[in-house]
C-alpha cells in the first residue's frame, strides 16, 4: 500500500488475561515475569479501587502497562519510549473503564511512592527486570 513503506506495526497486548499474582512486594508497584504470562501487583495495592463513584480492580490497567512495557522492549524498544507508549494504553484502558485518568493516577502514584524507595524482601523469582535496570534502581 502507498505510504505504508518504512512503518512497523504497533506491539499489541495479548488479548489474553495474564495471571496476576499479589502475594510479593513489587518494585513500582507493578511487573511481569519474563515469559509474560503473569503480572506481579504489590501486595500492598487493593483489589478495588474507588474512584468517583466507579469501582475498579486496578490490576487490569497496570496490566495492561506492564504487558505493553514488556513486549515493546523485547522488541528493542528502549525503556523510556516503552514506558510512555504503555503508559498510553494504560491511560486508554482507564478511560475505557469510565474511570478519569488524573483521579486514577493521582491514587496509583500514592502507591508507587510508597512502593520505589523501600528494600524489597519478599520479590518475584521471575520478575523481568530489564524497566528495573533502565531505571538504575535495580542492582
Amino acid at each position: 500500500m502507498p505510504g505504508k513503506v518504512g512503518r512497523s506495526k504497533p506491539a499489541r497486548t495479548p488479548r489474553t488475561a495474564p495471571k496476576v499474582d499479589r502475594r510479593y512486594d513489587v518494585p513500582y508497584l507493578a511487573g511481569s515475569s519474563k515469559d509474560d504470562r503473569t503480572v506481579y501487583i504489590d501486595k500492598r495495592v487493593p483489589r478495588r479501587l474507588d474512584i468517583n463513584g466507579k469501582t475498579i480492580d486496578p490490576a487490569e490497567p497496570l496490566a495492561t502497562h506492564e504487558r505493553h512495557e514488556h513486549r515493546l522492549m523485547r522488541r528493542g524498544m528502549d525503556y523510556k519510549t516503552a514506558h510512555k507508549k504503555a503508559t498510553e494504553a494504560e491511560k486508554a484502558h482507564v478511560r475505557g473503564m469510565g474511570v478519569n485518568w488524573n483521579e486514577y493516577e493521582h491514587i496509583i502514584d500514592g502507591y508507587i511512592n510508597e512502593t520505589e524507595h523501600e528494600k524489597v524482601k519478599n520479590l518475584p523469582p521471575d520478575l523481568y527486570t530489564k524497566p528495573y535496570r533502565a531505571c538504575r534502581r535495580t542492582k
